[in-house]
């Protein structure tokens, strides 16, 4: 199925792409049955078929961060793509967890060398052609409220919580954050798919852990999630409960923020599997626009909100989202921002590919040194 990605393209109208796709394909594995099937395999594919509509109606698709629109087996919170939960859920899950670990992008029509796979599908009375209708492409949608500040995935957080402000090296490449505690010497993030955003001169603070980087972007003596910095309506924190959230533990980061304000939920759809382009926001990019309201075509509906909070275990935290809807259309105005103060940024240390230029005309200026010395 080829998707249009328009400007209008929601969370909602994603979670119905990866329903209807999949509808379609269980309609037709209804309808039509191969010939020739022993008894045993018409047992195995009612049981598989009767797996693929409990999925359907569940509606807890996987998220996949990119890049690109592809299918993945299982995402990085455990949850199965729908032929993967079919496998899985009768007796296959050795399969899935293997295809997981080794190529968990690729579609069901290069995986006929898979070990185990093609005797499963033949035992359950369904064709590898059949197989790769069950297969939705997915891209995300999630909490970038909470997951800027909680990370994606549980850190390692021995260096401690840092202070800086942001500055953004001239060809995009880069990001330098100027220490205010902590290690000595600047925080060079290198941005990958066109992120982090560090907008210039902001003050941040964070817990770095690599690639997952923890953090939250002062504004009016409150911190905010980075994506928030517009927002009138944004959950705050105060500094000493900033730096309080960074150092848990991932599930009590989680926990905390959604107990002070159940509007760290909200879900929001990024292009992030794109990269930023043609005007649409990508991951990691504000959330709202100028005037301080939400932007129309990012917000998700609550059913994704409420999947994603049963998927990590967050289920039993008693979140009140009753008022869900009305967050998506909240008008509070724009907020006050600090003003920003930054001195000419020094140049940032070389990088990467980028560094080239520079390290060639490092190495040519000292080899004229040298040559005028012999000289």
């Amino acid at each position: 199925m080829l998707v249009a990605l328009t400007l209008t393209w929601t969370c909602g109208d994603e979670q119905q792409r990866v329903r209807a796709h999949l509808e379609g394909a269980y309609t037709q594995l209804t309808t039509v049955e191969p010939e020739g099937l022993s008894p045993s395999q018409k047992e195995g594919r009612r049981q598989a078929l009767a797996v693929l509509r409990e999925y359907i109606d569940r509606g807890v698709y996987p998220q996949n961060p990119g890049p690109g629109l592809t299918p993945i087996f299982v995402d990085t919170v455990g949850t199965r793509c729908a032929m993967g939960e079919v496998v899985a859920k009768l007796g296959g899950a050795f399969i899935v967890e293997h295809i997981a670990r080794t190529r968990n992008l690729a579609t069901v029509g290069v995986l006929a060398d898979e070990p185990g796979l093609l005797e499963w599908l033949d035992a359950h009375g369904l064709a590898p052609e059949e197989a790769a209708l069950v297969q939705p492409s997915y891209v995300e949608c999630l909490p970038e409220r909470l997951l800027s500040a909680c990370g994606a995935r549980e850190p390692s957080l021995d260096g401690g919580v840092s202070s800086g402000r942001a500055r953004v090296a001239a060809d995009g490449g880069a990001v330098e954050v100027e220490r205010f505690s902590g290690a000595d010497g600047p925080l060079v993030l290198t941005v990958r798919w066109g992120a982090p955003r560090w907008p210039e001169g902001m003050t941040y603070l964070w817990a770095a852990q690599d690639l997952n980087v923890r953090a939250l972007v002062r504004r009016s003596g409150s911190y905010v999630s980075k994506v928030d910095l517009r927002c009138g309506a944004a959950p705050t924190l105060t500094p000493d409960e900033a730096r309080e959230v960074l150092l848990l533990p991932r599930e009590a980061c989680l926990r905390t923020l959604l107990r002070k304000d159940p509007r760290w939920a909200l879900h929001v759809w990024s292009h992030h599997a794109f990269g930023s382009r043609d005007g649409l926001r990508g991951s990691g990019e504000p959330i709202c626009d100028d005037s301080g309201a939400l932007l129309p075509e990012v917000g998700g509906p609550r059913v994704v909100a409420e999947n994603w909070l049963e998927v990590n275990g967050l289920a039993d935290a008693g979140i009140d989202l009753s008022d869900y809807d009305a967050w998506l259309t909240e008008q509070p105005g724009p907020p006050k921002l600090d003003p920003i103060l930054l001195e000419a940024p020094p140049p940032l240390p070389l990088q990467g590919c980028s560094g080239a230029p520079g390290l060639a005309l490092l190495g040519l200026v000292v080899w004229a040194q040298r040559r005028a010395t012999r000289r």
